[in-house]
């Protein structure tokens, strides 16, 4: 490969890995070591309530292939392995695709193409939650690369490739895997007459589910009970769209107008899959209201159709990479007020898409986008002065760095109190205020509009590399030690002992530590008795669902009336001087074993304090404020308190 060739894929990838650092065993990735790990500690870490009731975790061969690796070295290092190898697929098939998609685009102009639309905004779903190409082990990761592998088999015409990618996306992760199933479906489809018979089939079939849901007693019609249900609804789950706030529907038409936009723009195989996505996309959304807002079915409200958004995000920053190029770049040589109100939509749409993560005015300025683009339609006699697009140029730029500059001053805000600032300067924090969503457009601007840039650009790529390298593993020190621990205490677990090391004659059973999900499991090789973490698969199971819940509701009483939790329950009320908190959490059936505080009670006189080998640091609910930094835990056993302080 020349060097012409291989710059752009390398500085794409570098950029690509400099707005995804990894941060270890964080978010979901929790949830997925934990179903690999619980079956290698039965009694320590496979007691928690997470894998007691588990029937989530045996719908993917993820956790079988990630607990074999477990085996083969540790868990730290197996989520380290996993998530650079679902990375690389991942990469490599969006390249794939957008070369199919594109096929007389150069290498820089996929580069630029994908950098765009993987460093703008890559969210889906409710609550800012998810997004594509997840920079921790997850299944979602290596699905959604399997699907693009797919998608462009299928673009030309490999069927078997398609179907063999398919399936391997549907047993690893299946609920990612059935909007790219749907797409492939829809290009395999000779005929537009046809298609259409499909999708009315589709619909009349989902309605049916719907219709009958709660009437025929047989498991695709089975409903949520009035228990169940409210387990669900108390901690407002996403699979739910009501609870999805506005700025998750303003995403949405963003998505939705800029593919509409970039439609005349592509060709007739981009244009062909386009369609099929956003289709599948309004699809699953609508079966999602209907089947899980209004019926609440199992079996629909489990499968999340609204999780085709996840192609939509994709393909829509794609469409607006192309936009950008097409119209704002490549300008014709005479100028015309068709052009200029193109261009303003262009520039109008630019505005939205930097706007998703802070107002739902972002669906405003995409609408406004679509009005202009289609004002030469409607009144062609409209004209426009050349200096407005022209004056555009200047003015959106200094915009979008006001509206990210609001972003970064609202992340250093929170992060300029931690312990040393240390966080502050810590590169995730660097992508979370921004720095990629504007330095990504930035350099793809660069690389297709100036032939300077691209005169040093093998030497910027190998730059850019090296440094996505260097920052790439993020883990915070506290991090490290957390999974350190986890490392040993699987360890020691598969070699037929318990461990050694941080705290090992505590009593047996569950620990309730507030600020901690998978703390437990390391330090202490026990499940956890309440964390948020547990709460996650609730659509899954009825008895986790209900037994969570009770224990959520009961230590959410012990919370402060005057304290909002934000970042993490802090139960204040255990703290306090007053014993009453935590005897009534001692006294119930299915108390916790051992009970992690803040400071040393007072009115105990058995105390366990377990000093940390890195301290851990905790954000304050006030952005600015000191954060709190935990050095020793005291450990308070529910049995002493039982003995210690009579019932009243």
């Amino acid at each position: 490969m020349t060097t012409a060739r291989w710059w752009p894929l390398l500085l794409t990838f570098g950029c690509f890995l400099l707005a995804r650092p990894y941060e270890g065993l964080v978010h979901d990735a929790r949830l997925y070591i934990g179903f690999a790990v619980a079956p290698l500690d039965p009694s320590g870490i496979g007691a928690d309530l997470l894998f007691r009731y588990d029937e989530q975790s045996g719908r993917s061969l993820y956790p079988v292939v990630l607990r074999t690796l477990v085996r083969w070295s540790s868990p730290s290092q197996a989520a380290f392995g996993v998530t650079i190898a679902c990375l690389l697929l991942w990469f490599f098939g969006s390249w794939r695709l957008i070369r199919q998609l594109f096929p007389d685009c150069t290498p820089v102009r996929v580069g630029a193409l994908l950098l765009v639309a993987t460093s703008i905004q890559t969210f889906y779903g409710g609550s800012t939650t998810f997004r594509v190409a997840e920079s921790f082990a997850s299944p979602r990761v290596l699905a959604e690369g399997l699907v693009f592998i797919a998608l462009a088999s299928a673009l030309t015409r490999s069927w078997i490739a398609s179907a063999l990618a398919l399936l391997l996306a549907l047993v690893v992760h299946p609920l990612m895997a059935v909007a790219g199933v749907a797409v492939v479906c829809w290009l395999a489809i000779p005929s537009a007459r046809m298609r259409s018979g499909a999708l009315v089939l589709a619909v009349v079939a989902m309605l049916v589910i719907v219709a009958l849901t709660g009437v025929v007693p047989v498991a695709p019609l089975q409903r949520y009970d009035a228990d169940w249900l409210r387990a669900l609804e108390s901690v407002e789950a996403l699979v739910f769209l009501k609870y999805w706030e506005p700025l998750d529907w303003s995403r949405i038409t963003v998505h939705v107008v800029t593919v509409a936009l970039a439609l005349p723009e592509f060709s007739a195989k981009a244009r062909h899959l386009s369609v099929a996505i956003v289709m599948t996309a309004v699809a699953g959304v609508l079966a999602s209201v209907a089947g899980a807002d209004l019926v609440h079915n199992v079996l629909i409200t489990q499968a999340q159709p609204w999780r085709a958004l996840w192609l939509l995000a994709f393909v829509a920053g794609l469409s607006l990479g192309w936009l950008i190029l097409r119209v704002v770049l490549e300008r014709p040589a005479s100028y015309s007020a068709a052009a200029g109100y193109r261009q303003a939509a262009v520039w109008m749409l630019l505005i939205g898409w930097f706007m998703q993560a802070v107002s739902p005015a972002a669906a405003i300025a995409a609408m406004l986008a679509a009005l202009l683009w289609y004002i030469p339609v409607v009144r062609p006699s409209m004209a426009m002065p050349e200096a407005l697009p022209q004056s555009l140029r200047v003015f959106v730029p200094g915009l979008i760095v006001c509206l990210v500059g609001m972003e970064a001053r609202m992340v250093w805000q929170a992060y300029v109190g931690s312990p040393g600032q240390s966080m502050l300067w810590y590169w995730p924090t660097m992508v979370l205020a921004g720095v990629m969503r504007l330095g990504g457009v930035a350099i793809a601007w660069g690389l297709t509009a100036g032939e300077g840039v691209r005169r040093v650009s093998p030497s910027l790529a190998s730059a850019v590399l090296l440094l996505s390298l260097w920052v790439f593993d993020s883990r915070s020190a506290y991090e490290r030690s957390l999974e350190d621990a986890l490392d040993r205490r699987v360890g020691a677990s598969i070699a037929g002992g318990r461990g050694s090391d941080v705290v090992d004659d505590i009593p047996d059973g569950p620990v309730y530590w507030p600020d901690g999900e998978m703390e437990p499991w390391a330090f202490f090789g026990r499940p956890a008795y309440a964390s948020s973490i547990q709460g996650t698969p609730l659509a899954f199971s009825r008895a986790l669902a209900l037994q969570w819940e009770a224990r959520w509701q009961r230590v959410a009483r012990l919370q402060s009336d005057a304290w909002a939790p934000q970042t993490r329950l802090r139960p204040d009320k255990l703290d306090s001087s007053d014993p009453a908190g935590i005897v009534t959490m001692c006294r119930k059936p299915d108390a916790p074993a051992t009970v992690v505080l803040r400071r040393r009670p007072p009115w105990a006189r058995v105390v366990r304090e377990v000093e940390l080998a890195v301290p851990q640091a905790l954000m304050e609910k006030e952005p600015g404020s000191p954060w709190e930094v935990r050095r020793i835990l005291y450990l308070v056993s529910c049995d002493v308190i039982r003995a210690a302080i009579p019932a009243s």
